[in-house]
């Protein structure tokens, strides 16, 4: 099982990583591919912090981390900083499991992410509704 993220340095020209099921608390470490990484599968890990490392990678397109340990909603803003980002997994983190056990609706949690990241088209697996109309709405 993977602890942390090293040595990326010899793979610069990385695409897409695919790290799901470890140890992994941090995704420091993939600096190195910032300019090239698109993709990165980190869900069954036991991120906390996911912004770190994440934000330096400015093409990223796709994020998975389902079943982390996400706890704050700063985090999550954090990703509009992404400017590619188009699809995300966030479901089984203590954020969304607080959100939603709350009485609240998934479409409820799909605005609320949407609210903060307002350029995602997929959220968890679904296509987010909507999305520009409401934009407009709120304009």
């Amino acid at each position: 099982m993977i602890e942390r993220l090293n040595h990326f340095n010899y793979l610069k020209c990385l695409r897409i990583l695919s790290v799901g099921r470890n140890f992994l608390k941090t995704l420091s470490g993939i600096e190195a591919c910032a300019d090239t990484l698109e993709e990165i599968w980190a869900s069954y890990n036991q991120i906390e912090k996911p912004s770190k490392g994440l934000l330096s990678c400015k093409k990223l397109r796709t994020i998975y981390l389902g079943n982390n340990w996400i706890r704050e909603w700063t985090e999550i803003s954090r990703f509009n900083e992404l400017p590619e980002l188009e699809e995300l997994v966030l479901i089984g983190n203590p954020l969304s499991d607080q959100f939603l056990s709350s009485g609240n609706e998934f479409s409820d949690w799909q605005r609320e992410v949407w609210k903060k990241i307002g350029q995602l088209k997929k959220l968890d697996g679904y296509n987010i509704v909507n999305s520009s109309a409401e934009k407009s709405e709120e304009a």
